[in-house]
C-alpha cells in the first residue's frame, strides 16, 4: 500500500514528463525529484543501449560507481536485475566504510511492458534496507512509470508516422493502467482513514482536543482525494470512479 508521500512523487514524476522539453531533459528531472524527495546518498540513471550496455545519463549526490565499487559482483548483479525486470536491493558485500556509513542499493529496472529502457540505481544508508525492501512495489512503480514515458518520448522522437502515433496510443494505455492503479492503492489508505476519523468523531465520549485532531485529519483525506482527480484528469481527461 502507498503512502501519501509516495503516491505525491510518483504523480510529480507525470507532471515532470509533461512539463520537459524532451526525453533527457524527463530523466535530469526525475533524478532531480528522486533525490529532492527521497534524500538518498546518491541516484543515477542510466539508458540501455543493446541488451547489456548501460550509458549514464544524469546524477546527483555523491558518485554512484565510487560508492558501489567495492561491491563484490556488483556488474553481474546489475545485469541479473535487468534479466530478471525486477527491483533488486543490495547490501554492500563486503562492508566498508564512506563517510563513515555503510551503503545499501536499490537497482530499479526501467520497464516499458516487457522491454528495459534503462535503470536508476539508488544508495541510502545500510540501517535504512529493510524499511527499502518493505517498499519494494513503490520502488518497481517507480520503473514502470519512468520506463513507460521514456521509451515514448524516444519513440515520438525517432518517428513521426502513423507506426508512432499508434504506439503513442499503446503508452497511454499503459500509463492509464498504471494510474489507476495508483489511485486505487491510495484510495484504499484514504477510505480506512476517513472511516476511523468519522467513527471518532461521532463518538460523544472522545475528547474535544482528539475530535480536532481527527477533524484536521477528515480535512487532509479530502485533499488526498483532489489528488486522485488530478491524476486521473492527467492520464484519462476525467475522473476515476471507485466502489
Amino acid at each position: 500500500m502507498l503512502s501519501k508521500q509516495q503516491y505525491a512523487l510518483l504523480l510529480d514524476i507525470f507532471k515532470t514528463a509533461q512539463n520537459a522539453k524532451n526525453s533527457d531533459a524527463f530523466l535530469s528531472d526525475v533524478v532531480d525529484l528522486l533525490h529532492h524527495e527521497m534524500k538518498p546518498v546518491a541516484v543515477s540513471v542510466y539508458t540501455l543501449i543493446g541488451d547489456e550496455r548501460l550509458v549514464l545519463q544524469h546524477e546527483a549526490g555523491k558518485n554512484f560507481d565510487e560508492l558501489v565499487v567495492k561491491i563484490y559482483n556488483f556488474s553481474l548483479i546489475v545485469r541479473k536485475a535487468i534479466k530478471k525486470k525486477s527491483v533488486l536491493f543490495l547490501p554492500t558485500a563486503k562492508p566498508f566504510q564512506h563517510d563513515e556509513t555503510d551503503i545499501s542499493v536499490v537497482i530499479i529496472p526501467l520497464l516499458h511492458a516487457d522491454i528495459v529502457v534503462g535503470m536508476v540505481c539508488l544508495v541510502f544508508p545500510l540501517e535504512e534496507l529493510q524499511y527499502l525492501q518493505n517498499n519494494a512495489p513503490f520502488f518497481t512503480l517507480i520503473g514502470k512509470i519512468t520506463g513507460t514515458i521514456r521509451y515514448y518520448q524516444t519513440g515520438l522522437k525517432v518517428s513521426k508516422s502513423d507506426t508512432a502515433e499508434e504506439e503513442f496510443e499503446k503508452t497511454i494505455a499503459s500509463l492509464r493502467v498504471l494510474a489507476q492503479g495508483v489511485a486505487h492503492e491510495f484510495n484504499n489508505i484514504l477510505a480506512v482513514i476517513k472511516g476511523y476519523a468519522e467513527l471518532l468523531l461521532m463518538n460523544e465520549a472522545v475528547d474535544e482536543s482528539v475530535k480536532e485532531a481527527v477533524s484536521i485529519i477528515d480535512k487532509q483525506t479530502t485533499r488526498g482525494s483532489s489528488l486522485i482527480d488530478r491524476l486521473s484528469v492527467f492520464v484519462t481527461g476525467k475522473d476515476i470512479s471507485f466502489e
